[in-house]
């Protein structure tokens, strides 16, 4: 990844834009099938393996497995390497980013902005992959699908630009989903997903947090950081305001607005569990991403 390039590397923003550049070149360094690149994105609070819980030195074990090959790179993004990522990157949206409540929330949201501004695979510290990264599309999961209820006809050419999975796919007509403690019938997971940087639906999430944060702050006379502004960010749901409900919001707006999608047409319950492209966007079964509660774990694709 460096033999084509002499620029100096004095911190992570020079060497994911490096490594940005260098996948762009070569499409061995993205996934097949699409213009991902082959970067891989995780972050904890510091780099001190030897003080992780042993889950999270097997998780980054297992994601630094694949970069042997030489077509993969990896990334750990420590609070130190998040803080000179804002500042770089999203000096707009500092102040917004760092009144967030919770270490949580703005997990979320720098997964997002990383694969805007970089792109590739995030996973969270407690997922392993189990199928590199590489072979996450086959062409099987490219092929043409109908939506049983409307008839419309999805084949998409496009390469694919985003990777996401389910979490939950439950029949929309009965309360089984709200019983299992999720929102929607068929809801996106974020611990894990790919995408191609500057995809389109990662600056709806951002912009949709934004008003958020925007109408707490006129409310509250402008000062995010008021005791009365944080509390009142901090009786919002995070699963809400940045987590999988929000996700799934900004994913969903944007495929029914663009393609026309019903929602619970990605459902698997009665094809199997098949993949399903719409547009750019890679929608794996609830087998993509799923809980291995036996390791207490996950694991992606």
């Amino acid at each position: 990844w460096l033999e084509d390039s002499n620029a100096p590397i004095e911190n992570i923003i020079d060497a994911a834009t490096l490594a940005l550049g260098a996948s762009l070149s070569l499409s061995e360094r993205q996934i097949p099938h699409s213009v991902i690149p082959l970067i891989i994105h995780q972050t904890w609070k510091d780099t001190h393996p030897e003080q992780w819980p042993d889950i999270f030195r097997q998780s980054t074990e297992a994601w630094l497995s694949g970069v042997d090959s030489g077509n993969m790179a990896y990334f750990l993004w420590d609070d130190n390497g998040i803080a000179q990522f804002i500042r770089h990157f999203e000096p707009d949206i500092e102040s917004q980013f760092y009144a967030l409540p919770s270490n949580v929330e703005r997990s979320d949201v720098f997964r997002i902005l990383v694969s805007k501004r970089i792109g590739g695979i995030y996973g969270d510290m407690d997922t392993e992959p189990t199928r590199p990264p590489s072979q996450w599309i086959a062409p099987e999961d490219l092929q043409a699908w109908q939506d049983s209820e409307t008839g419309t006809v999805y084949n998409s050419t496009e390469p694919i630009k985003a990777i996401v999975g389910l979490e939950a796919d439950c029949p929309p007509t009965s309360d089984l989903y709200w019983r299992m403690g999720y929102f929607y019938p068929v809801q996106l997971t974020q611990w894990s997903f790919a995408w191609a940087p500057g995809h389109p639906i990662l600056q709806l999430f951002i912009n949709r947090l934004l008003a958020t944060t925007q109408a707490v702050s006129e409310k509250y006379g402008g000062q995010l950081g008021s005791y009365s502004a944080q509390k009142a960010l901090y009786a919002i749901d995070p699963l809400n305001l940045t987590g999988p409900v929000a996700f799934t919001d900004s994913v969903q707006t944007s495929l029914e607005a663009e393609w026309g999608l019903r929602w619970n047409a990605l459902s698997g319950l009665d094809d199997g569990g098949l993949s399903k492209q719409v547009g750019d966007v890679l929608v794996l079964p609830i087998t993509g991403f799923r809980y291995v509660l036996h390791h207490q774990t996950s694991s992606v694709y």
